[in-house]
């Protein structure tokens, strides 16, 4: 007798492992929509991608690994990953000086603006909220050389107060 169909004699609900069964046979047919399933061609970024992405957006790069690993899970979870990644094909492949044109013309400007504000402050607005990946190695430190993240060392005690050897004042 098959669960769940009427033949004429008793009828009985599906158990839990039937229906799991017929769920993973459907989502193996083909049948079910691939919104509901992740399928092995979902595209990702590695991590040297997401550098090389991040290179081409801001000029720079996250000097940590686990960092830039978090920045790309959590932006994963903020503009979905298939925007993500189009983001980064798009921004390795294009020249600079093309980029904002080809932005624009995949409807894309407003992920890229997500992004790099994310790469530059280290924080991710996620779906629960604000995320901070990393305050003290935000892209923003690298682009001002000049600064530091605050609570940083420049050196000793008034390190500040003589100019840099060789300028004069």
């Amino acid at each position: 007798m098959t669960a769940g169909v009427d033949t004429g004699t008793s009828r009985r609900p599906m158990n839990r492992r039937e229906l799991l069964q017929g769920l993973a046979a459907l989502a193996s047919s083909g049948w079910l929509p691939s919104a509901f399933a992740q399928s092995a061609s979902s595209a990702t970024l590695s991590p040297g991608q997401f550098s090389a992405a991040s290179l081409a957006c801001t000029g720079y790069t996250f000097d940590d690994p686990r960092v830039a690993t978090a920045m790309l899970r959590a932006l994963n979870d903020s503009v979905g990953r298939a925007k993500l990644v189009g983001l980064a094909k798009l921004a390795v492949n294009t020249p600079p000086a093309q980029l904002d044109a080809a932005l624009k013309a995949a409807g894309m400007e407003r992920t890229a603006e997500i992004v790099v504000a994310a790469l530059y402050t280290g924080t991710v607005d996620g779906p629960k909220g604000a995320v901070v990946i990393s305050y003290d190695q935000a892209l923003v430190w690298q682009a001002c050389g000049w600064t530091k993240p605050n609570t940083f060392c420049g050196g000793q005690t008034n390190y500040w107060s003589d100019p840099p050897t060789g300028v004069s004042s």
